[in-house]
């Protein structure tokens, strides 16, 4: 059975490590802004309870709005995972 991911990896493998590096960190940024409010709404609804706007999709619509708004708590969740992956990369560096 052949490995779905391999064309994708077989790509990525073959990319300079400059555009491996940009492929990383868009990943973390689509992460971000895709992965996270899920994240978000799995947490709360499994502590507090229901989301009052409804569900998963309401709380992902709220998380865009917030995003349109420019609200510092909604960009600091949506650029989280880039500015971990950046923050690493940086103390790698630093630690090398």
């Amino acid at each position: 059975m052949l490995n779905p991911l391999t064309p994708l990896l077989d790509r990525y493998a073959a990319l300079s490590p400059a555009a491996r590096r940009l492929a990383v960190l868009a990943a973390a940024l689509l992460a971000g802004i895709v992965v996270v409010p899920w994240l978000i709404f799995l947490a709360g609804h499994s502590t507090l309870g229901s989301y009052g706007n409804g569900g998963p999709f309401a709380l992902w619509a709220d998380f865009f709005r917030g995003l349109a708004d420019l609200s510092f708590a909604y960009w600091f969740a949506a650029l989280g995972p880039l500015l971990a992956l950046v923050l690493f990369l940086i103390w790698r560096k630093l630690t090398a």
